[in-house]
């Protein structure tokens, strides 16, 4: 059987500490909210709406969902 044969894995340089001191601009977390799912203009709205945030920050937030803060903070909400 042949060896096993591993590309080279490069090496993390992690880059310089930042000079400017707590004086850093955030991003506003983007709010999808899903109440909008319920009719066919807001489910457009929607897709514009996550499309949006994931293509400026990345990231959202999401209400009205559905789920409880116990629920979400319990662990059969991760096994879901």
């Amino acid at each position: 059987m042949p060896e096993a044969v591993f590309p080279e894995t490069l090496r993390h340089i992690p880059p310089p500490p930042t000079k400017e001191s707590c004086e850093l601009d955030f991003a506003d977390l983007a709010i999808i909210d899903l109440a909008k799912f319920s009719t066919p203009e807001g489910k457009a709205q929607l897709v514009q709406d996550v499309r949006s945030a994931m293509s400026t920050v990345g990231f959202f937030y999401v209400i009205n969902h559905g789920y409880t803060q116990e629920q979400v903070l319990s662990s059969t909400f991760y096994s879901m």
